[in-house]
């Protein structure tokens, strides 16, 4: 069991001004809180996977989502 219960804070989530902003000026902007206990599961354990790849594989398909993650850099 993970032991997450509800009103645990799961992640704390940082923003910066702008794309200059350096690491250490983010701000702290919100906490992710669990609304519920958590609970283990065999089928996510067993049958939920995610495929992992690097995003040049999905620029190079489309064209218009590598422009706009370069114009985001």
């Amino acid at each position: 069991m993970l032991g997450l219960k509800k009103g645990n804070k799961i992640f704390k989530v940082y923003a910066r001004a702008n794309v200059d902003t350096p690491d250490d000026e983010m701000k702290h902007v919100a906490n992710i809180i669990a609304k519920t206990d958590f609970r283990t599961s065999n089928w996510a354990d067993e049958r939920l996977h995610f495929n992992h790849q690097n995003i040049v594989f999905d620029n190079r398909k489309n064209t218009a989502w590598w422009a706009a993650s370069i114009k985001n850099m």
